[in-house]
Parts: structure tokens; sequence; C-alpha cells
């Protein structure tokens, strides 16, 4: 006996399909100006690590994923600051 591949019911998965990209998690942040400066001293620096600027974002009450700052440290996101 074969086994066939059953056919799945109609169901929508749109929920489960990714959403357009809007952007790097920084273009999407309203950082405060008395912040930007220490911000972009830190992503310069080599010695900061992602996981270090997100714990001094999360205290300011940003959020943003240590990938986002990975992504935009290395040029990698869409980001109109790059």
């Amino acid at each position: 006996m074969v086994a066939t591949k059953k056919q799945a019911p109609e169901i929508d998965l749109s929920e489960f399909r990714r959403l357009p990209s809007v952007g790097c998690g920084f273009a999407r942040l309203a950082i405060k100006s008395e912040h930007v400066e220490t911000l972009k001293a830190a992503m310069q620096a080599d010695d900061i690590s992602g996981q270090a600027i997100q714990d001094w974002l999360k205290k300011k009450g940003y959020q943003i994923s240590t990938e986002s700052i990975r992504k935009h440290r290395t040029g990698r996101c869409i980001c109109p600051m790059n």
C-alpha cells in the first residue's frame, strides 16, 4: 500500500506569513536627541556588544532586538540611516 499525501483543508494562514519589511529597527525608533550621540558612538565601538546596546536602549525605554542591532551595525539592514 502506497501512502498518499492528504489534502490540507482550506485554512487562512495569512497570519503566519511574514509581513513586508518596514525597514531597520532603528529607523522605527524615535530616538530622543539626548541619546543620539551616545548611541552612535556605542554602535561604532567594537568593544561594545549588541547585547550591551540593547540593555542600554531598554533602560532608556526603547525596544529593539539584538538581531536588528547586528544588522544595522554591519550595514545589512534596509535603513535610511546607513
